[in-house]
């Protein structure tokens, strides 16, 4: 089930206006200063932009802000910037090529920005122990951080925070060495508590720090030892310190480190909407510290001089001097009519009309004894089901839904057109995905001793030493996988452990659970671990699916289908959820999505997994809809729309 090759038609145009999605032949009148003129390809992703605006007397560098939601005319509250081109003084006009921003869509805008020449963006600066730099965010017990760093030396150190004082209204990250009376590892202060994970980061690497009330993650593993889980009281009083912490306005702590990027929501639960700094390394006037793109201002409270990292060619360390409007380059503004609802041979049957659009679009059709409306997350799954692919030049259709009509029992019938891509951060859902032995998925869950792993998977082909998933230092290393042997059925690993059950697979799917206490099949259970080996332990590399990482190399490929995978970090709670892998496609590639980070997860091997069964994907943007149709009369007989 692969999607045909996209090809690129240059002669479809799309003007995007002010206030308005996609249009054709609309007039270029621009409120917002850049007017831009879009090609689109068969599948509806934007392939170039063609730009004019107003000139300037200086240099200015020209970016592409897109998202699944319309972030409007603020450069810092969209997901996703990236550069799109530098234009010279006085130049009105400039083409191009986005192909590479694909993932994200469907909302998108440019943005033009005039860079100052002592402005100048890094890859991100360093402090040796004695600097430090006040920002203007002031944490409260919803706030939310993400810090993008650097150790360059495992010490007793504050790499960000504030407080009233100690153990009092805190929002601190902190590294304690071994030594320290208060325990060692990543230290995260929150509200009255400051939990240390025992967990020690390594001078050298770069980590991605990640704090809110539920608790702290470093590469996006929670620490157990540094989790909150409830909000407390944080009020500190006074501003977040970068390289220290700020007691009361006093700063102490100091770190000797590197932040490449700093992020801070006000409320974590709301942050698409609550992002107030946005910090980008920057060196201004000689001085270097931390532009904030959500306001356009340069962090002034500097202490000592900061060491800059390379300079960042394409950076966005300024604030627009203009942009275009939002636009949506799938075509908002594609409709569907129904012409005529009836009978034919007992099948539902809808004689369908659309306006041409920009892209290809899928025909959903639901129904049921009730009416659910305009939603198709609240119509029953077993009632909703993909009947169609409407091309983009598609204006006409006959379209034969796949319920026939028992009796005279009365039912409503809905049909959506929805965006084959971009609705979501996936395009396309399927029932499962299919490895034929040389694709894998890489995930970022790390197993410890704690962790639940389920899968539903069925082999294609029962052949010898096949994972179904799995990570370990080596065999009887740290291990948390699942095998599949010729001669002895599943077998399980588990920390230093591990043993074979005798129970063999066939070529249905099963639903395979584990956990500290062994491995269930169905829900029956075929493995226990000794109570004597469930021994403390975290795997040295993350958990491959169709795959075994052993200390990063995978091997032991499976051949077979894989329904969904969920991880747990402590068994089967909800909160500790980290995968919730779904088979999708995105950009034409099929893997995984993640329904808890909204992460897609590609293939990691050779060729390509196969999808299997497109199903209806319910978070889809709907483009137009029937309206709840009654049970079609026999021929001839009038409809009625509800």
């Amino acid at each position: 089930m692969f999607r045909k090759p996209i090809e690129v038609k240059p002669t479809v145009r799309a003007v995007l206006v002010a206030g308005a999605v996609l249009c054709f032949g609309c007039p270029s009148s621009f409120a917002d200063g850049i007017a831009v003129t879009g090609s689109a390809q068969t599948d509806g992703a934007l392939s170039s932009l063609s730009l004019s605006f107003p000139a300037n007397a200086s240099p200015t560098r020209l970016f592409l802000a897109w998202g699944s939601a319309d972030r409007g005319a603020a450069l810092g509250n969209w997901e996703h910037v990236d550069w799109l081109a530098d234009v010279d003084a006085g130049a009105t006009s400039c083409d191009a090529p986005v192909s590479t921003m694909r993932p994200g869509l469907p909302f998108v805008r440019v943005f033009r920005i005039a860079p100052d020449s002592s402005a100048v963006e890094l890859e991100s600066a360093s402090v040796n122990g004695s600097q430090f730099v006040k920002t203007s965010f002031t944490p409260s017990s919803k706030a939310a951080v993400s810090c993008d760093l650097t150790l360059d030396a495992f010490a007793n150190q504050a790499i960000f925070g504030c407080r009233s004082a100690a153990g009092a209204n805190s929002f601190c990250l902190l590294t304690i060495v071994p030594s320290g009376s208060a325990g060692h590892g990543w230290r995260f202060d929150y509200g009255s508590q400051m939990k240390n994970s025992g967990v020690d980061p390594a001078a050298g690497q770069r980590y991605l720090a990640e704090a809110d009330y539920r608790g702290l993650k470093i590469n996006g593993s929670l620490l157990q030892n540094a989790t909150i889980g409830s909000q407390l009281t944080v009020q500190p009083g006074c501003v977040m310190t970068l390289f220290g912490m700020s007691t009361a306005g006093a700063v102490g702590s100091q770190s000797t480190a590197t932040i490449h990027s700093f992020k801070a929501w006000s409320d974590t639960d709301s942050k698409a909407t609550t992002l107030a700094a946005d910090l980008v390394p920057c060196r201004k006037n000689g001085v270097v510290s931390f532009y904030n793109r959500v306001n356009g201002t340069f962090e002034t409270l500097v202490t000592g001089t900061l060491a800059g990292g390379a300079e960042k060619a394409h950076g966005t360390c300024g604030a627009p001097v203009d942009s275009s409007a939002t636009c949506n380059p799938y075509g908002t503004d594609r409709t569907m009519t129904v012409v005529r609802f009836y009978r034919e041979h007992r099948q539902p049957t809808a004689d369908l009309a659309f306006t041409a659009g920009l892209a290809d679009c899928t025909l959903v059709a639901a129904h049921d004894s009730v009416d659910h409306g305009a939603s198709i997350a609240d119509w029953p799954a077993g009632n909703t089901s993909i009947i169609a692919t409407v091309p983009a030049a598609s204006t006409s259709m006959k379209a034969t839904i796949p319920w026939q009509i028992v009796g005279d029992a009365e039912r409503y019938f809905r049909l959506f057109l929805v965006a084959r891509n971009g609705s979501t951060s996936y395009d396309r859902q399927f029932e499962g995905i299919r490895a034929t032995g040389t694709q894998y998925v890489l995930t970022d869950f790390t197993p410890t001793q704690t962790a639940n792993v389920m899968v539903d998977f069925g082999f294609d082909s029962i052949q010898d030493a096949q994972a179904i998933f799995g990570a370990r230092q080596g065999a009887n290393n740290s291990s948390f996988a699942v095998l599949h042997t010729l001669a002895n059925g599943y077998r399980f690993d588990y920390a230093n452990w591990l043993d074979n059950s005798n129970v063999k697979a066939d070529y249905n799917s099963h639903v395979i659970n584990t956990y500290v206490a062994g491995i269930e099949v169905d829900g029956e259970r075929i493995l226990s671990v000794p109570a004597d080996k469930k021994v403390n332990f975290t795997a040295p590399c993350p958990m491959a699916v169709f795959g075994l990482n052993t200390a990063g190399s995978v091997s032991a490929f499976a051949k077979g289908v894989c329904r969904y995978v969920k991880a747990w970090r402590v068994m089967s709670q909800e909160n500790t959820r980290v995968l919730d892998l779904m088979p999708a496609m995105r950009n034409g590639e099929v893997g995984f999505y993640n329904k808890c980070d909204g992460k897609f997860y590609g293939n990691s091997g050779t060729g390509a997994f196969e999808a299997v069964n497109e199903v209806v994907n319910v978070s889809a943007q709907v483009l137009s809809d029937s309206g709840t149709l009654s049970a079609p009369r026999p021929a001839g007989m009038l409809i009625f729309v509800r």
